[in-house]
């Protein structure tokens, strides 16, 4: 059996190719993929990798995979089949995959998101969301309820790093946040924020935050295109000015890093 895969070759070069069908071992999911996000490191992959992507000839201490990968790491799917050893969950159950690689021995540990040689599964190997399918080792697979559609289960997985800022913060229900950022997890933090009676004032202080983010990102969009592009100058003199922009609005909101 075969399946269809988008697979990072090198930068810029990225390819829908046929490969075989993965199974579910022992102790893993098989998932029918239905979602898997674009996140703006596959972009950075495309468009500058390789990144995180292990190159050719060097595969990944742990995955054992080298480039060509399947990309993708925002995914939702269904259960497809279980390996032997799984019983706690059903064949056609909504599910998402939390994509680490890490060592088996560092899977339990607290921080496992700072094991040595971690990595994500759609960038440094094990598959990939964007693909039809995907076996995946039970740690990482997450049942979501019925009522919860499938597109929108394919942002767990980006809504999970706003929540973390949220606990990072010490889970605070009142105060004020300066959100940097108009991207997809600029927005959902914003959303984890004001959801749960975070922000007051929410409105204008992320949109100050987000605004100048934004107009930074206009611009160094158009100075790769101006005639004359690429003047490092140019280019750190608008992240400095943006920077300090940014942090003064913090200090005058009175909000701390997280």
């Amino acid at each position: 059996m075969t399946m269809r895969a988008a697979r990072w070759h090198g930068k810029k070069d990225i390819r829908i190719e046929e490969i075989d069908s993965p199974t579910a071992g022992p102790g893993q999911v098989l998932v029918d993929v239905a979602w898997c996000g674009i996140c703006d490191t596959d972009l950075h992959e495309y468009l500058e990798g390789p990144i995180f992507i292990p190159p050719a000839g060097h595969p990944h201490p742990i995955s054992g995979d080298a480039a060509p990968v399947t990309l993708g790491h925002e995914m939702s799917g269904t259960v497809a089949a279980l390996g032997e050893g799984v019983t706690d969950l059903e064949v056609g159950q909504k599910v998402v995959v939390e994509p680490y690689i890490v060592r088996e021995e560092d899977r339990d540990r607290p921080d496992y998101n700072l094991a040595p040689d971690m990595n994500f599964i759609g960038l440094g190997g094990d598959g990939g969301g964007l693909a039809e399918q995907i076996a995946v080792r039970r740690r990482w697979v997450h049942p979501v309820a019925d009522s919860v559609p499938l597109d929108q289960a394919a942002l767990i997985e980006p809504l999970s790093v706003a929540h973390h800022a949220w606990v990072r913060a010490g889970s605070p229900t009142s105060g004020v946040a300066l959100i940097g950022g108009a991207g997809p997890i600029g927005a959902l933090t914003a959303v984890v924020a004001a959801g749960l009676a975070w922000v007051l004032g929410s409105s204008l202080i992320y949109t100050v935050g987000a605004f100048c983010w934004f107009w930074l990102s206009v611009r160094l969009n158009r100075l790769r295109t101006a005639p004359g592009a690429g003047n490092p100058k140019v280019t750190l003199g608008l992240a400095v000015f943006c920077t300090v922009c940014f942090i003064a609005i913090a200090g005058l909101m009175g909000a701390k890093p997280v």
